[in-house]
């Protein structure tokens, strides 16, 4: 069980990961649906979103953090700029099956990934 535990640890991981960056992608290019401009409501993001939903477990919406920021990390408060970067932060609950392993294993899965504006 401990290793059937590991492999869905591993998944779980990579598809956090994996989420974050394919939603940071996304969203440089296709920024927003409204003005003024709120990040991550353009279509396309909205359906990568929806799309890594199916794939990943106790992943929503709700778990995706979209915002802008420059290359020290630094928040943006206004529209994101060329130069600047879109950072996206997924965090997902992980529960593991076997008893030993609650007590070492993460919690949440957390990853976070920057993509500059074109």
């Amino acid at each position: 069980m401990g290793i059937f535990d590991l492999g869905r640890g591993i998944y779980a991981s990579n598809g956090v990961t994996q989420a974050a960056r394919e939603i940071a992608r996304v969203t440089a290019v296709h920024p927003c649906a409204t003005s003024p401009c709120t990040l991550g409501t353009s279509a396309e993001t909205q359906a990568v979103i929806a799309t890594q939903a199916k794939m990943l477990p106790n992943f929503s919406s709700s778990s995706v953090t979209i915002g802008c920021s420059k290359l020290d990390d630094t928040t943006v408060t206004t529209f994101c700029r060329s130069g600047e970067f879109i950072r996206v932060t997924v965090s997902v609950q992980f529960t593991t099956l076997t008893p030993l392993l609650s007590m070492v294993a993460p919690k949440t899965l957390v990853s976070t990934a920057h993509v500059e504006v074109p």
